[in-house]
């Protein structure tokens, strides 16, 4: 599921790509050591809040588009 070049692992099984990645995601927490780190915090949560607006938009958009398609099967209806 995930993109070809975190599949790579070296011949003790590590996945190098895949650690390289967490370690850098794992940078983050340090910036709560910030002066201003509780404002770029809520800044990164206020981010996440709205990426799952814009996909369970794009989820009910499909949905309706999926509903509407069927519906000109069943019905033999075309647009």
């Amino acid at each position: 599921m995930a993109p070809k070049f975190m599949a790579y692992v070296d011949k003790k099984g590590r996945p190098i790509n895949v650690v390289i990645i967490q370690l850098l995601f794992g940078c983050l927490a340090f910036i709560n050591l910030a002066p201003s780190g509780g404002n770029i915090f809520n800044w990164l949560l206020s981010l996440s809040g709205l990426s799952i607006l814009f996909i369970y938009g794009g989820i009910g958009l499909a949905h309706v588009r999926f509903r509407s398609a069927w519906y000109a099967m069943i019905h033999h209806v075309i647009f």
